[in-house]
């Protein structure tokens, strides 16, 4: 599977299918409503928390820890519906971690680059959706889902799926399908654009075209828009599923402190011509 270049725009989509966590292109990331969802406590006591784990992030303290409203990064909330306050750290262009507050005691349950952009708190999970913006033009924007079990008798959260697209992708302004396919033949482009491009040179890089990843005959994805390109062709913005994204793509995926376990879905958006699948 061959990748392109991207160039670092923060430009992500926002759709009903994935809770339009992340605002539309040409926008920033969607912001967490932190004052409907935080436990609120005396400044001294968030203080003390944050504290507390200083030596789990140390390079927080040294780089950012003497600056003004620096304690205010951090946000308390139950996350396990326990009764008790666990602790949350997520910026952008940083990353986001969580410590639980298990016996007294809080201890780090999650560590991962990019901000978090929704949180969804109910008496049997909670799910946390994180951005990924990249650190270099040759990695893509990551939506990463993450859950937690309040049953679990050792909380963590579990990695459940991660969706790459290029930020220069042409992405509908919503979506309203669903619907399974095929691809038919070998060596199928997924492009960034409902049309076939093999000569331009978007990235100054030389003429890739507006090719995303080339798929063999078999792999499966869902239709999630379909439209008239300007070649009379229908064409279908899709999901692609199961596929492994490449390590170049982005800069943690070998980091076995971040990642320790592959989520169990992976999906790329893109548009694909219509002529080369077959719907199921």
């Amino acid at each position: 599977m061959k990748y392109i270049f991207v160039p670092l725009f923060v430009c992500i989509i926002s759709s009903s299918v994935f809770g339009q966590n992340i605002s539309s292109k040409g926008g920033g990331l969607k912001k967490v409503k932190w004052d409907s969802l935080e436990s609120k406590i005396p400044y001294s006591d968030r203080v003390e928390l944050v504290n507390s784990v200083k030596s789990d992030v140390k390079d927080l303290f040294h780089d950012s820890g003497k600056e003004k409203g620096f304690f205010n990064r951090f946000h308390i909330a139950d996350l396990n519906s326990d009764g008790e306050l666990d602790l949350i750290y997520s910026m952008p262009e940083m990353y986001t971690r969580v410590w639980l507050n298990i016996d007294g005691k809080l201890k780090l349950a999650l560590k991962d680059n990019g901000v978090i952009v929704e949180i969804n708190i109910d008496k049997e999970k909670t799910v946390l959706t994180i951005v990924d913006v990249p650190y270099s033009p040759s990695e893509m924007h990551l939506l990463k889902i993450f859950e937690l079990s309040t049953f679990n008798a050792n909380p963590k959260f579990i990695y459940e799926s991660c969706t790459s697209i290029v930020n220069i992708t042409n992405v509908p302004k919503s979506f309203n399908l669903n619907q399974p396919f095929e691809v038919k033949h070998e060596d199928v482009e997924l492009r960034f654009d409902a049309k076939v491009d093999s000569a331009t040179d978007y990235f100054y890089i030389g003429p890739l075209g507006n090719s995303i990843a080339s798929y063999k005959r078999g792999s499966k994805g869902h239709i999630l828009f379909e439209q008239k390109g300007n070649d009379g062709k229908d064409w279908y913005f899709v999901r692609m599923d199961n596929n492994i994204i490449p390590v170049e793509t982005f800069h943690d995926w070998n980091d076995k402190n971040i990642h320790p376990n592959l989520p169990k879905h992976i999906h790329t958006l893109g548009w694909i011509d219509g002529s080369c699948i077959i719907k199921q």
